[in-house]
C-alpha cells in the first residue's frame, strides 16, 4: 500500500476519535497492519488472496491485542482495519470477466476473487444487483456500431477467434490480468460458468447506459442476422441444391413425356404412320414442327434431324400414301406451338442436367463415380442430405427406395425386395441376372464408404473407371 494511503486510513479514523491518548497505539497497529501488506506476496489466484486475507487478519489481530486500547477505539480500529483488508484484498484482485453482449463487449473487474472459491453460493451474490456490485465492477465497455459489426464479431466468436475490434480492445485494458471468458475452448470452469451467469442477470444494471428497453432489440436483431448468415453459409446446406435439381428434373421428365404423347396423339390424326417410323419424342417434336402439313415431307430434307436415311425415304413414302385427315392451318399451328413446348423442355432438361452432373461432381465425387449422378442424387434426396445418408448402414442404402415393398413383404410373409433405388445404377445394369444381386449387395456397401468419405472426408479420393 502506497504511503498517501497510508495517510488516507490513518485521517479517517484521526476524524472519528475525539481522545488522543489512543494515537500512539493506533499508529503502531497502523504501522504494523502496513507492514504486514507489504511483506505479502502478490499472488495470482483467489484461493491465495484468501490466504493473504487471514494472514493480514491475523497479524493485526495480534498487533491490536498488544496495543493497550479501551473498548470503544478497539471496536473503532477492527471497523477501521476491516475496511482497509478487504481494500488491500480488493487493489490485489487481477481477474477480468469478458462478457459478450449484443450491444458490444464488456469488461469487468472481480473484485472478491474469495467468493468464486464457493461455488455452491456464487449465484446468491447475484440476485440483486447491489449484491453484484460488490462481486464485480464495469472497467470498459467496447460498444459495437451498427448489426453488420456485431453479426462479424459474433462470427467470429462463434468460431473461437477473436475480432480485429476485440483484440485492440482487449490489448487496451488488460495488462497482465487473468482473463475469464465464456468459450468452453478458452476457459470452462464451473465457477466462470456461474459467474457469466450472474453477469447476465444483472446485466442492465452493471453496464451503465444500457437499458432492458435497449438490450432486447438489440439481442433480437443479432440473432436474426447470425440465423441469417449460418442458414447462408451453412456448409450442410450445400446439398439442398442437388435434392431440388433431382426433384424438378424428375417433374420435367414426366411433363416432357406427357406433352410428348399429346403431339403423337394430336399430330396422328393427320398421320398416324408417323408414330412408327420416329420412336423418339424429340425427334417427333422436330419432324412435325419442320413438316406441318404431311404433303410438304417430299420436298424438305431430314438429314439434320434423322441420321438414318432409310428412315427419311420410308416417311416421305408414308406421307403420300398416308389414312390420316386433313387438318386446318389453325390446327397445325397449334401443334407446332406445342412442339415448341416440348423442345425448350428438352433443352431446360440438358442444361438442368449438366448442373446435376456438376454439382455431384464438386459435393460427392466418390458416390458419383460408383452410382453415376442420377442415382447417387436420389439417393441423397431420399436420404435427406449428404450427412444423413452418411449415417445410413449399408443394408439401408441397398434398399433404399424400396421402403412400400419390404414393408408389404414383411406384413405379408412374402420375401423381400433385392433392390431399392441403387438398381438403377450402371454396374448393376451391366451384370447379367444371377450376378445382379451379389453386385447390389457389394455395391451398396462400397457406397456407403464413399458416401461417408464424402460427406466426412477433406480430400478427394482417386476415381476409378470401371
Amino acid at each position: 500500500m502506497a504511503r498517501d494511503e497510508h495517510v488516507k486510513f490513518t485521517l479517517k479514523f484521526e476524524t472519528t476519535v475525539e481522545t488522543d491518548s489512543t494515537q500512539a497505539p493506533i499508529s503502531q497497529v497502523l504501522y504494523t497492519f502496513h507492514s504486514v501488506h507489504h511483506s505479502m506476496p502478490k499472488l495470482e489466484y483467489s484461493s491465495s488472496k484468501m490466504d493473504m486475507e487471514k494472514e493480514i487478519r491475523k497479524q493485526v489481530d495480534d498487533a491490536i491485542a498488544k496495543a493497550k486500547l479501551d473498548e470503544a477505539s478497539r471496536a473503532l480500529l477492527m471497523k477501521v482495519l476491516e475496511d482497509a483488508t478487504q481494500d488491500v484484498v480488493q487493489r490485489q484482485a487481477k481477474m477480468l470477466v469478458l462478457f459478450e453482449t449484443p450491444a458490444g463487449f464488456t469488461l469487468f473487474k472481480v473484485l472478491d476473487e474469495g467468493k468464486l472459491d464457493k461455488v455452491e453460493d456464487l449465484w446468491k451474490e447475484f440476485t440483486t444487483s447491489d449484491s453484484a456490485r460488490k462481486v464485480v465492477e464495469l472497467k470498459a465497455f467496447n460498444k459495437f456500431e451498427n448489426t453488420s459489426d456485431a453479426l462479424s464479431a459474433a462470427t467470429l466468436i462463434i468460431d473461437s477467434k477473436p475480432s480485429k475490434g476485440l483484440r485492440k480492445f482487449l490489448q487496451k485494458h488488460c495488462e497482465g490480468e487473468t482473463l475469464v471468458v465464456a468459450d468452453s475452448k478458452l476457459g470452462n470452469a464451473i465457477k466462470e460458468k456461474l459467474l457469466m451467469r450472474g453477469l447476465r442477470n444483472q446485466l442492465t444494471e452493471l453496464i451503465t447506459g444500457l437499458g432492458a428497453q435497449d438490450l432486447g432489440p438489440m439481442s433480437l436483431g443479432l440473432s436474426h442476422s447470425l440465423s441469417r448468415y449460418k442458414l447462408k453459409f451453412s456448409p450442410e446446406k450445400v446439398d439442398t441444391m442437388i435434392i431440388q435439381d433431382i426433384g424438378l428434373l424428375d417433374d420435367l421428365d414426366k411433363e416432357l413425356n406427357t406433352y410428348a404423347m399429346r403431339v403423337r396423339e394430336w399430330y396422328g390424326w393427320h398421320f398416324p404412320e408417323l408414330t412408327k417410323i420416329v420412336t423418339d419424342n424429340i425427334q417427333y417434336a422436330k419432324v412435325v414442327k419442320m413438316m406441318g402439313n404431311r404433303v410438304n415431307a417430299v420436298n424438305l430434307d431430314f438429314s439434320k434431324i434423322l441420321s438414318d436415311e432409310e428412315l427419311e425415304t420410308q416417311l416421305k413414302e408414308a406421307a403420300i400414301i398416308s389414312m390420316g385427315t386433313e387438318v386446318s392451318d389453325l390446327d397445325l399451328s397449334n401443334i407446332r406451338e406445342l412442339c415448341d413446348q416440348v423442345l425448350a423442355i428438352s433443352e431446360y432438361r440438358a442444361q438442368l442436367y449438366d448442373y446435376l452432373r456438376s454439382r455431384m461432381n464438386t459435393i460427392a465425387p466418390n458416390l458419383t463415380a460408383l452410382v453415376g449422378e442420377l442415382v447417387g442424387a436420389r439417393l441423397i434426396a431420399h436420404g435427406g442430405s449428404l450427412l444423413n445418408l452418411a449415417k445410413q448402414p449399408g443394408s439401408t442404402i441397398h434398399i433404399l427406395g424400396a421402403e412400400k415393398a419390404l414393408f408389404r413383404a414383411l406384413k405379408t410373409k412374402h420375401s423381400t425386395p433385392k433392390y431399392g433405388l441403387i438398381y438403377h445404377a450402371s454396374l448393376i445394369g451391366k451384370a447379367s441376372q444371377k450376378h445382379k444381386g451379389k453386385i447390389s449387395h457389394s455395391l451398396a456397401a462400397k457406397t456407403a464408404l464413399a458416401i461417408r468419405y464424402d460427406a466426412l472426408g477433406d480430400a478427394k479420393l482417386i476415381k476409378t473407371e470401371y
